[in-house]
């Protein structure tokens, strides 16, 4: 029993274990029957050790469809391991049973740290603890959380009481085996009939309807009404407004929360829904929000669809709901898979949903358009209110009701005769307001509830176990606000906004733990509700959450800030006035703009000791607020003394004396009614002039070797006067003359440019001159050669046709391997704050493709794709398919498995905008353009710069 097992290294002794083991025996005993006619958990506690180690057992074989075995014996060590599954179609797992009465964050600590730094057994990367007790303590999300980043080279789940019963929900008999035949009719889903499709397409369209009626009740709307308006697929009628969408292929939905776009695709899905029943080879429809895909987006799709048919027969028409709201890098996971599937799958189709943020191809966007002026008040009249609700109202208010949500919200506040908000947020809080009072209960007891019950769904994915809130009692109050809704055992928001909103409310009480802020992991999960809270809170609460963010993920609270408060950008309406803003003195509101400068320039530094180029002194900022219109200057400050706040504001400009001009104007509107606008001001001056910064590529490296070696490479060329793609190599001492020359005509330039194609500047000229008198990148015969393998081939009219296969698969690798070093360089040297926030730095990385070459006149393709990188791995693994016509590999299109989907990470970097791409290779500074193009483009995601035009280069 120690020989290998498929294919891997010998082990320790294991028994298989078939029906006729042990652990496959009924239990000794079966727990106490359930006492709740409508059970949310089972009692698992009550098995029992030798039971729990059964029942984990059965799980294994029974429901995860896997051949089980058991790791060791009796007495001997088990390496932290009890059972082993294997599975034809995915990797080994290997599990712990820990039926402790109270399992604490030091239990799972010491059970994963006896498996990880063992042998690992079975080479096996999918470690999971179950335990029959509660996992939903804080405490231990957090420890399970950073376990995962700590080994990133492991998949660990936890199994709790709450996820042991989900999973046995549709498994009757293994229900009865343990729990007894009483607990299995109490608990578990009644079983299916045999022919089952049609009731499965009967149950997909009755599960979408209630979807939709839930929303509309939630938005404000009376239960007639919401059930009237589900029924009418004028509202949301893809047919209208989503005529375009291809059938096949990914589609992605974008809008702002409360645009429509989840409505948009419930109509798309029944659609797809009324087909199937029609023709039962149509298309497989299937539904899933993306909280709820825990692993694999094809396994979930395919798990789904077998309800109603067979995905490898008929192709499926797939709906995934709320893309972003899994977090930013579990966002970027899944569009990665839907677009893998796709591309696999060509007659299958994937309709996903988000809101701003994700980098998306024109082919797969299409935005979510606001309604129009009529719309909105054909709207409103339906729902009983008065038309013309867009007059004079703010511009940010104007652009809110032109999402349903709003324009909802704002119908029913007419229909009480009320007022409608000032800003977008407050009609939030009216439909909080509205549903508390349907509640019954004091308002502050509700209230409790809708807070405490915010803070388990955002941990728990958007869902929570109703018994976690409370009594039924209480379970029954937030089903009474109509802005809960109960799924099977599990409650959630009818509305991820709604979430959203109260998570805000318990950041702003000071309910959450000071981890929120600390751990990357949390925060992610958290970002929507701190963004609500700064968006409410006044100055002050902005500014201390802001702060306490700030010091330890800069990048973060960048992201955070810029979806909590408009820009200038966001309030450019014409047609609309500003809100209201309270009146601030000049000299409060440059204390405040001051003080988030100073915030954002200390935590981004010393990058942003460059962002008014020569000059790296301290700055002052003279400001006036007149209503939302803003005028400041950025001055040069002399110690404690600003010179030129003594001149007048609008005589700076044509000062004398150039040290006392501004270093930068700036007038616009800002959304001076939201306490931390100065906050966001600050982001977007910094985020312009990082922009340049990445443009221009102003970042001195001069201590990082494929840095020095492109810069030396580019300036030998353009002093010698060499085409771009000539790359004969040049005479060393050629170099250095040239070098010596342009230092003694340019010894004190701030900058020395030579047309559009070098910037320079003494210090890296004498850097250069340093390398070159030391003889690095000269050979033997004295010549300077490019830093990469050199041309081989000369087959036709195009660059690639100067290399061979394999001289271009060599190139291209090492050029993306001194990519890679060169944007770890960057991080660290300039932006070492930011360093666990960006995907390629927050823990190791490969670069994962293949390069596949056709013939001389055909462009090569690159596909790229990132993985978790071994110890000891190379950065970078590229293999190369030559004169293959086939095509590309779909297996280059999937994410890499070994990817775990806990990494941190805020700004992933993609190697690619689309997965085929063609390399860029053949200039003078390849890996320096990409470089900079990866930084900006991670930057663009935390909103410190803008995108470039082209991420990743290609």
């Amino acid at each position: 029993m120690g020989e290998a097992v498929g294919g891997m290294s010998p082990v320790a002794q294991w028994e298989a274990i078939d029906d006729a083991h042990s652990l496959s025996s009924p239990p000794d005993r079966i727990a106490p029957p359930l006492v709740t006619t409508a059970p949310l958990q089972l009692n698992i506690h009550e098995l029992g050790w030798d039971n729990f180690e059964k029942l984990v057992t059965e799980i294994v074989r029974k429901v995860e469809g896997r051949e089980a075995r058991r790791h060791g014996r009796p007495g001997q060590s088990q390496e932290g391991i009890d059972i082993v599954g294997f599975h034809p179609e995915a990797p080994a797992r290997v599990y712990q049973a820990k039926n402790y009465a109270r399992f604490t964050a030091g239990v799972l600590e010491r059970a994963v740290q006896k498996y990880a730094s063992g042998s690992r057994p079975y080479d096996a990367r999918e470690l999971v603890i179950a335990t029959s007790d509660d996992t939903s303590d804080t405490e231990l999300l957090r420890v399970l959380a950073e376990l995962r980043k700590r080994h990133a080279d492991l998949s660990i789940d936890l199994w709790g009481r709450q996820e042991l019963s989900d999973m046995l929900y549709d498994h009757p008999r293994t229900v009865t085996k343990f729990f007894g035949p009483a607990s299995a009719d109490a608990f578990c889903r009644p079983a299916a009939s045999v022919d089952q499709a049609p009731e499965a397409l009967e149950q997909l369209a009755a599960a979408g309807m209630e979807r939709m009626v839930a929303r509309w009740i939630a938005a404000g709307t009376e239960p007639a009404t919401a059930f009237k308006f589900a029924q009418d697929p004028s509202l949301g009628d893809p047919h209208q407004r989503w005529n375009d969408i291809p059938q096949t292929g990914l589609t992605v939905i974008e809008g702002d929360f409360g645009s429509g776009k989840s409505l948009a695709v419930e109509r798309l899905h029944a659609a797809d829904i009324a087909a199937a029943q029609k023709d039962p080879t149509a298309p497989i429809p299937v539904f899933l929000s993306a909280r709820d895909v825990r692993a694999d987006l094809g396994q979930a799709v395919r798990e789904t669809a077998v309800h109603v048919g067979t995905p490898a027969t008929r192709p499926v028409r797939a709906v995934l709901d709320g893309l972003d709201e899994s977090g930013p890098e579990r966002s970027e996971e899944l569009l990665a898979q839907a677009r893998a599937l796709t591309a696999i799958h060509p007659a299958w189709r994937i309709i996903a949903t988000a809101r701003p943020g994700l980098r998306l191809t024109d082919k797969e966007q299409r935005i979510c358009e606001p309604l129009s002026p009529e719309a909105v008040d054909d709207l409103v009249e339906r729902l009983g209110g008065h038309p013309g609700v867009l007059d004079s109202v703010s511009a940010e208010v104007r652009q809110a009701l032109r999402r349903p949500l709003f324009t909802v919200i704002g119908a029913a506040l007419q229909r009480e005769d009320r007022r409608l908000p000032g800003r977008p947020l407050a009609f939030l809080e009216a439909l909080a307001e509205r549903g508390i009072r349907l509640s019954g209960r004091p308002e502050s007891h509700a209230r409790r509830l809708l807070t405490r019950l915010s803070a388990a769904t955002v941990a728990g994915g958007g869902r929570a176990p109703a018994a976690q809130l409370g009594d039924t009692g209480d379970i029954e109050t937030a089903l009474d606000t109509r802005l809960v809704v109960l799924r099977g055992r599990t409650l959630q928001f009818a509305l991820p906004v709604l979430e959203q909103y109260f998570a805000g409310q318990a950041v702003l009480a000071g309910l959450i733990p000071d981890t929120v802020l600390t751990d990357p992991h949390l925060t992610a999960l958290w970002r929507g509700g701190l963004a609500l809270a700064i968006a409410a809170g006044d100055w002050d609460q902005g500014t201390e959450l802001v702060e306490r963010l700030a010091a330890r993920q800069p990048g973060a609270a960048a992201w955070i800030v810029h979806h909590a408060v408009p820009g200038h950008s966001d309030l450019t309406d014409d047609a609309g006035t500003t809100a209201p803003a309270p009146f601030l003195p000049d000299a409060e509101v440059t204390r405040r703009m001051q003080q988030a400068w100073d915030t954002w320039t200390t935590r981004l530094a010393p990058a942003s000791g460059l962002l008014f180029g020569a000059y790296r002194g301290p700055m002052t900022i003279d400001a006036r607020l007149d209503g939302g219109v803003l005028g400041a200057h950025l001055l040069r400050r002399d110690g404690d003394d600003t010179p030129a706040l003594r001149i007048p504001a609008e005589h700076r400009w044509i000062e004398a004396d150039r040290r006392h001009r501004p270093l930068q104007g700036w007038h616009g509107t800002v959304a001076a009614d939201h306490g931390a606008w100065p906050w966001h001001w600050a982001l977007d001056v910094i985020a312009d002039r990082l922009t340049d910064l990445c443009s221009y590529k102003e970042f001195a490296l001069p201590d990082s070797r494929p840095h020095t070696a492109e810069r030396l490479w580019l300036t030998a060329k353009t002093l010698l006067d060499r085409r771009n793609h000539d790359h004969t190599p040049l005479p060393a001492d050629d170099v250095l003359t040239a070098v010596r020359s342009a230092l003694r005509k340019h010894p004190d330039a701030v900058r020395i440019g030579y047309n559009n194609r070098l910037r320079t500047n003494p210090a890296e000229l004498r850097h250069l001159e340093r390398t070159l008198e030391q003889g690095t990148g000269v050979s033997s015969d004295g010549m300077l050669h490019r830093p990469y393998a050199e041309p081989d081939a000369a087959e036709g009219m195009w660059i690639w046709g100067d290399y061979s296969p394999q001289q271009l698969h060599r190139l291209t690798q090492q050029v993306l391997t001194a990519a890679f070093e060169i944007y770890t360089a960057l991080v660290t040297t300039w932006f070492p704050t930011l360093h666990d926030t960006l995907g390629l730095t927050a823990r190791p990385i490969q670069i994962a493709g293949s390069l596949y070459t056709i013939n001389a006149d055909e462009s090569p393709a690159l596909v790229l794709r990132l993985a978790t990188r071994a110890p000891g791995a190379d950065p970078v693994d590229l293999r190369l398919y030559a004169g293959d016509n086939s095509g590309i590999n779909p297996e280059d299109l999937l994410p890499v498995p070994e990817e775990p989907a806990t990494a941190t990470g805020w700004a992933r970097p993609r190697t690619t905008d689309a997965p085929i791409s063609h390399p860029e290779v053949y200039g003078d500074t390849p890996a320096i353009d990409y470089a900079y193009l990866w930084l900006q483009d991670d930057l663009a995601r935390l909103h410190l710069a803008k995108a470039p035009q082209s991420p990743g280069g290609l």
